[in-house]
């Protein structure tokens, strides 16, 4: 029904099911939020909302810590030999997943400024690993000089937050 929300011409209608999608939190909203920052038919407003939703995912779920807890569940169920709640592969695909969305983003050159700055942002509260390589090419890559110091910004902190 939210998904169906964000092909309304209303934008009140799409920033509402961009708000509830982003309080439900779960892995399946990663790619209904991914197609709404991807398209181009929303305003800029949806979209930005919709890259800072797809970002807070992982906080929904504890981010860093959230693996920590899952490793744990893991390891208590595996002494009790009982199924984990969650795998550690589907936190990684995950994430993995929500990276890839934002990357696309950030590479389209079509895509403004803002939209751009705030992709990076929301790569950087995913905190994986499995965004080093991304901003590492951003870094290295990118024309614009505001986006290769916000991807600089990000890159450290995703990397300081690996060895915490």
């Amino acid at each position: 029904m939210l998904d169906r929300q964000l092909s309304d011409r209303s934008p009140r209608l799409q920033l509402a099911a961009v708000k509830m999608l982003r309080k439900h939190g779960k892995p399946p909203v990663i790619d209904v939020l991914g197609r709404a920052a991807q398209d181009k038919t929303l305003g800029r407003s949806v979209r930005l909302k919709a890259i800072e939703a797809l970002g807070a995912v992982a906080l929904s779920e504890g981010g860093v810590v959230g693996r920590e807890i899952a490793a744990a569940n893991m390891a208590s169920t595996k002494l009790l030999g009982i199924q984990p709640v969650m795998s550690s592969a589907s936190v990684d695909n995950r994430h993995g997943r929500q990276i890839q969305l934002l990357a696309a983003v950030v590479e389209d050159p079509d895509n403004g400024v803002p939209l751009v700055l705030r992709a990076i942002k929301s790569i950087g509260q995913v905190k994986d690993k499995s965004a080093i390589p991304v901003l590492q090419q951003i870094v290295l890559t990118h024309p614009h000089d505001g986006i290769r110091m916000q991807a600089a910004g990000v890159l450290s902190h995703v990397m300081a937050r690996q060895y915490e």
